[in-house]
């Protein structure tokens, strides 16, 4: 079992700041913040700058106007 604090191994490459994730998903950077914020969108925090998966920023699809599925 890897402890709460343990270094996590990630392939960087892998991942994009929240400005190349908010252009992927079609969406600004303020609402790919309040996603990460709300758990819709996961990301990792590096020095305090967060970073997205380049495959969950492609994948995701926003709510339509009003919020409804």
């Amino acid at each position: 079992m890897i402890g709460k604090n343990a270094p996590m191994k990630i392939d960087p490459s892998e991942y994009v700041r929240i400005g190349t994730a908010a252009a992927l998903a079609g969406v600004t950077r303020a609402y790919v913040n309040r996603l990460i914020k709300a758990g819709r969108l996961p990301a990792v925090t590096i020095d305090g700058q967060n970073f997205v998966r380049r495959a969950d920023a492609v994948r995701f699809k926003p709510l339509p106007p009003g919020g409804k599925k």
